[in-house]
């Protein structure tokens, strides 16, 4: 009925499992045992008000390995806040994950993996990562539309999480990022930004500026989740069309490459 893991709370635990001399299986991976004879199926809780399904194995002897993948679908947001002492009432989206893990001995060093997850239809603006974003973009807070997805692809290596991908996407602007953190939440992570479908309306203009709008702002986050640093460079993207426009670089191949999108 209950299951505590590091603090967090699984409950309605259901599904297979079995343990097999020095290893313990579960979920679908019973399943592919020759001589189990059950069908596959994941073992399933609710977790943060969402389902979560997961199968692996765990060797005890002669040094503990395990291995497993999991997926979470529809788990609430304000629940993950609360769970994690976040102090944001007016949190809202819901939460789409899958992960992959795998490792040996029981410490955190041990561990790699890769994973995703997606957060639709979000109010986040309360988060102090997010708030720290809308302020250097000078957008004014609050404003629940300014973020309304998340997403982003992860690898996981011993103490650290880093980012292939991390999108924060917006009607007015959307930034995309990349960086690392570690689990006890430090930050160093690198966005640039996008215009979104509702800023330029004319397909000309459209097409060039949001070409130009990666570096018409890149943001920097340092610090931690809860107290986030952000810094931004002062719009490199500009004064670089300002010096090739004003005859410094002519002749650049980078301005021969901006060109073809005027038609």
């Amino acid at each position: 009925d209950s299951l505590s893991f590091r603090g967090i709370q699984c409950t309605a635990v259901r599904g297979p499992f079995r343990l097999e001399n020095d290893r313990l299986l579960l979920g679908h991976v019973i399943g592919q045992a020759a001589d189990s004879g059950q069908p596959s199926q994941p073992l399933e809780a609710r977790l943060w008000d969402g389902v979560l399904r997961t199968g692996g194995w765990i060797r005890f002897y002669p040094l503990l390995e395990y291995q497993f993948s999991a997926s979470l679908s529809q788990a609430d947001l304000r629940i993950v806040a609360r769970d994690h002492q976040v102090d944001a009432p007016n949190l809202r989206g819901a939460i789409y994950a899958a992960v992959s893990l795998q490792g040996k001995g029981a410490g955190i060093q041990g561990l790699t993996g890769y994973g995703n997850f997606q957060l639709k239809d979000a109010d986040i603006y309360e988060l102090p990562l997010v708030v720290a974003l809308l302020k250097i973009l000078s957008i004014r807070a609050p404003n629940r539309k300014a973020f309304r997805e998340c997403e982003g692809r992860f690898q996981i290596a011993g103490n650290h999480l880093y980012w292939d991908r991390l999108m924060f996407r917006g009607d007015a602007v959307s930034l995309v990022g990349q960086g690392e953190m570690d689990f006890d939440s430090n930050l160093r992570l690198t966005f640039r930004s996008h215009l979104g479908p509702n800023e330029l309306k004319i397909p000309v203009v459209k097409e060039v500026f949001r070409g130009a709008s990666e570096q018409i702002i890149l943001v920097h986050v340092g610090g931690t989740l809860k107290d986030p640093q952000v810094r931004r460079d002062p719009l490199p993207g500009v004064g670089q069309a300002l010096h090739w426009f004003s005859g410094g670089e002519q002749n650049s191949p980078r301005l021969r490459e901006v060109l073809p999108l005027i038609p």
